[in-house]
């Protein structure tokens, strides 16, 4: 068998003779990359000894089908299959531990939230990454039509990822990444998430924006609760005139108070919440292509302050006419109440022990009742059985009662 992506051929030494019982073979590779494993002359019984496990009689290709996987992900047989993935792509795990509690200041001291900017990150030459990166017509992308992440491509799936990505990810979900990411975000308890969602390669073509938006919070598929995000941009040569510079905001604020132009090798690494404002507004230039490996950190426990929920919050919007600007302001009104349901849950949360005074018991039940008695008499509308007034006043009466049901748990929980 053949590979003329990687020279690899498999040589069957014994089926001459009709023996399979007890095959042989041998790999070998031509015009290939390898690493030594162990000290020169021990690789075969450094490898037997890491990886390979044989009872009397087992078949010989069953042992040896992990170390083969590591050599078709390009790190033969670099670490036990139990073992940490040896640093290769990036520099995080050169950065000295003065270093990093630098980091960690300038972390926790960043406005308009914190984060950090590492320049000059990845290991590997530029153009070894960019000769892997699939092109724009890839069949691996999952594209986005909608106005608010115009040109975007997406890929999550590990399998189809092609190395050397795919061990820069790997890399970056192995623990000695997740000990420096504690480190500087002072967040403890890091988890990788192995189904890459939202997360994996984004690649955005001419005209292509990311509108300023806080992420989601809470990770369904796995009950976890997303803290940080870390985004590896892979663009030689870029300049802010190229456009889908990286923005951060100070809450709805139009102007953004950071800007990060996502040149090869910058890797941008913030806390995300509800208030932590990202995008890239200003569209990528004609000609231009923005590259990213972009990666999601969660934690099992939740946030002490509230930080989200499952929805991702659009801060801008574009100008709405006509029937879409009602549509619009109908979307706004009924996110708001869906975030103050969330703010209410997290603050009722018994688990976490958070003291409510009935001033704010008030003001969350009065949101949840405002938004109960505008989806109910929303709904009600429009079967035709009430009509505007009366739900104004069902609307009315719901908030009323809510901010009387909210003040009264409160004073029974601080009696």
């Amino acid at each position: 068998m053949s590979s003329d992506r990687r020279a690899r051929y498999i040589q069957h030494l014994k089926d001459e003779l009709g023996n399979r019982s007890n095959a042989s073979s041998e790999i070998e590779y031509t015009g290939t990359r390898g690493w030594l494993v162990g000290d020169e002359g021990h690789g075969i019984a450094t490898a037997v000894g890491k990886y390979c496990v044989c009872k009397p009689g087992a078949n010989a290709r069953e042992a040896l089908k992990l170390p083969a996987r590591w050599v078709d992900d390009h790190r033969a047989m670099a670490a036990p299959a139990t073992a940490e993935v040896s640093p290769r792509y990036f520099r995080f795990d050169a950065m000295s531990e003065p270093e990093r509690v630098r980091m960690r200041k300038t972390f926790a001291a960043a406005e308009p939230f914190p984060h950090i900017v590492v320049e000059n990150s990845v290991a590997i030459p530029a153009a070894e990454v960019l000769e892997a990166y699939p092109p724009p017509d890839w069949p691996g992308w999952s594209r986005f039509r909608d106005a608010y992440q115009a040109e975007k491509r997406t890929c999550d799936d590990i399998d189809r990822i092609p190395a050397p990505l795919r061990g820069m990810i790997e890399e970056l979900h192995a623990p000695a990444f997740l000990r420096f990411l504690e480190q500087v975000t002072g967040i403890e308890r890091l988890l990788p998430d192995p189904y890459l969602e939202g997360a994996g390669l984004h690649c955005s073509g001419p005209g292509g924006v990311l509108a300023p938006h806080t992420d989601f919070h809470y990770y369904t598929r796995l009950g976890l609760y997303r803290r940080v995000n870390v985004i590896v941009y892979l663009n030689p040569d870029w300049k802010e005139s190229d456009g889908g510079c990286l923005e951060l905001y100070r809450g709805d604020a139009e102007a953004s108070e950071r800007t990060v132009v996502p040149r090869f090798g910058t890797c941008a690494i913030f806390r995300t919440d509800d208030r932590s404002v990202h995008g890239f507004p200003r569209a990528v230039a004609e000609g231009r292509w923005r590259r990213s490996i972009a990666l999601y950190y969660y934690t099992a426990a939740e946030a002490e302050e509230f930080s989200g929920d499952t929805t991702t919050y659009w801060r801008q919007h574009g100008n709405p006419q006509g029937t879409a600007r009602l549509r619009m302001m109908l979307y706004r009104i009924f996110l708001r109440c869906s975030s103050g349901f969330s703010r209410l849950a997290h603050r009722l949360n018994p688990t976490l022990a958070l003291a409510i005074s009935p001033r704010l018991g008030a003001k969350l039940g009065g949101v949840a009742g405002l938004a109960a008695g505008l989806g109910l008499g929303g709904a009600l509308a429009a079967l035709g059985l009430a009509g505007l007034g009366a739900w104004a006043v069902a609307t009315l009466g719901s908030a009323l009662l809510g901010a009387g049901l909210g003040a009264e748990i409160a004073r029974r929980e601080s009696s």
